[in-house]
Formats: structure tokens, sequence, C-alpha cells
């Protein structure tokens, strides 16, 4: 966003925090010129070009005070099966129902249980205020540790065995009209991926340093 404003200063930039779900609707309506989310579903995904920016992996997301912490191994890492008697607070299936799905998957696959879901949020920035207030704790992208509030009590801990990968791509749409502002802004971030990938990866002290050393 800030490369691109950099560049072009005249062109106007909203971004919007949705889901998704809520994605698909607003390039329905006409709303949406470029996304960034997971891979669209596959009845989908014929009507989009995607780009791959970055890979991850599910973290455990706990309130910096939940007893959990107690329970890291040497390398920071916790085994999924001791969560199996925790409460859950996950993205409603509605909202994002591939990482839905997934983390249910994963918990059965690899912890052998079925997590206790106690509430839902409809966006990732709801759902960490609910696990730093202590409803409960989630899995998530470890990337989502950069919408932290300034101050926020959150702890992000990866997990043994590990998830699968996931993806964050850049969507748009096959049959929208050509943009030169908005294939502008597509050439910006393929131009920039290994410096969001950097981002992404660091921890949030490590990306206000970074933040703070750009021209």
């Amino acid at each position: 966003m800030q490369e691109y404003q950099r560049r072009f200063p005249d062109v106007e930039l909203t971004l919007l925090e949705l889901t998704p779900t809520q994605q698909l609707g607003a390039f329905d309506e006409g709303r949406l010129d470029v996304g960034f989310s997971r891979p669209l579903p596959a009845e989908r995904s014929r009507e989009f070009h995607e780009e791959h920016v970055y890979t991850e992996r599910l973290q455990l997301v706990l309130s910096s005070g939940h007893p959990l912490t107690r329970n890291l191994a040497g390398d920071g890492t916790i085994n999924i099966k001791r969560l199996s008697g925790e409460r859950f607070v996950l993205l409603h299936r509605q909202a994002a129902p591939g990482l839905y799905d997934e983390v249910l998957a994963f918990c059965r696959r690899a912890g052998k249980f079925s997590p206790h879901v106690v509430n839902e949020a409809g966006l990732a920035s709801t759902m960490l205020l609910l696990v730093e207030s202590g409803i409960g704790i989630s899995l998530f992208p470890g990337s989502v540790r950069h919408l932290v509030r300034a101050g926020g009590l959150v702890v992000f801990c990866r997990l043994q065995p590990a998830s699968a990968s996931t993806e964050l791509r850049m969507s748009w749409r096959r049959a929208a009209p050509s943009s030169p502002t908005v294939e502008a802004f597509r050439e910006v971030v393929q131009s920039q991926r290994e410096a969001i990938r950097a981002v992404m990866e660091a921890r949030p002290s490590e990306k206000k340093q970074r933040e703070g050393r750009r021209p």
C-alpha cells in the first residue's frame, strides 16, 4: 500500500477488511478490484486470476496469561494434543469455510480430538479480542499476529506437529475491464513479494524496526 501510494500519489486506495466470503460478494457487486485471501473455492476459482504471495501454517493463539504458556517446549512449540480440553474461538464457517474446516480436520487428524468451539467471530480482529479476553484459544495462520493492537496481550506459538501449509493469494476477476491503475497495483505487489514475506515472518518488534528503516 505504501509503495503504491509513493509511486502513484494521485490514485485513491480504499482498504477493506473482509472475510473470504465477503470478498467474493464484493467482487460480484463490483466493489473490489483486488483481493488477498486464501485459495478461492473450486467452484469460483475459474472466474479469477490467482497469484501466490505468501505461504504459512496454523499457529496456536492464546492470551499471554493462559496456563498453556507454561507448557511450551524449549523451542517455543506446543503439541496439539495438549489443546484437547480447551475452549476454542474461531472465525465462523460462513466467513471462512476453508479455514474453519481445516482447523477442525487438523485437530482430529493430529490431536485426535474435536475442538470445543465456544464462540465464533466474523473477522480476525474480533477473534483476537476474544482470545485476549480469555474467552478461548484459537488456531489461525500466524501472520494475523500483525493485527494485534498495541499493548495487546496475545501470544502465538508454533504447533507440533505442524499443520499443512496454507497460501495467501492475490486475486482479481478474469472478466474485469483492463485498468492501468489496477495493473500497476498488481505489479507493485509482485515486485514487493520478498519484502512482504520478510514483514509477515518478522516478530512484531522486528516489524516495527523494519518499518522504521524505510526511506
